[in-house]
């Protein structure tokens, strides 16, 4: 077997993320998934995250209660912020993310996860950073009481 696949399903597939073979499985996964378990279906999910980050074109945008119904599907970003620049909402910038952040502008692992998300047909997805205002202690507080409920709640969740 080559370095360069693995075998997944008795098939070889390539490790590579945005190799065609790989989107269409984790999307037959997900299909599976979310019309064979009970607690994946859509009609399951209960609540929705305050704010979302929606993907649109080569932007995402922070967007801010009241979706309509059925809820959005939704994806959940899992990984380590690391140290150095970071890229968050704050007071100060949460109506700029409103209007719109270029992807090209996204943290790398952040990024990637909109890419991951955008490429399995989810247009939404929560991350801690953007998603929560970082220098508001009330927000603070209410989001992190509720972030069991949004990656439980989530369609899927991106671990990095």
């Amino acid at each position: 077997m080559s370095s360069a696949l693995f075998e997944s399903s008795h098939r070889l597939v390539s490790p590579r993320p945005e190799n065609a073979e790989c989107i269409d499985l984790a999307r037959a996964w997900l299909d599976t998934c979310r019309s064979s378990h009970y607690r994946c279906a859509p009609s399951s999910y209960t609540s929705c995250p305050k704010r979302l980050l929606q993907v649109r074109g080569n932007l995402v945008y922070l967007r801010e209660g009241n979706y309509d119904e059925p809820l959005p599907l939704f994806a959940t970003l899992s990984y380590c912020w690391g140290v150095g620049k970071k890229l968050e909402t704050t007071a100060e910038t949460i109506e700029a993310h409103k209007r719109g952040i270029p992807i090209t502008l996204l943290p790398r692992t952040i990024g990637d996860a909109v890419k991951v998300a955008t490429w399995l047909g989810i247009q939404y997805i929560w991350v801690d950073a953007l998603c929560i205002v970082q220098d508001s202690k009330d927000d603070w507080e209410t989001e992190c009481a509720k972030m069991g409920s949004y990656y439980n709640n989530s369609v899927l969740t991106i671990s990095a």
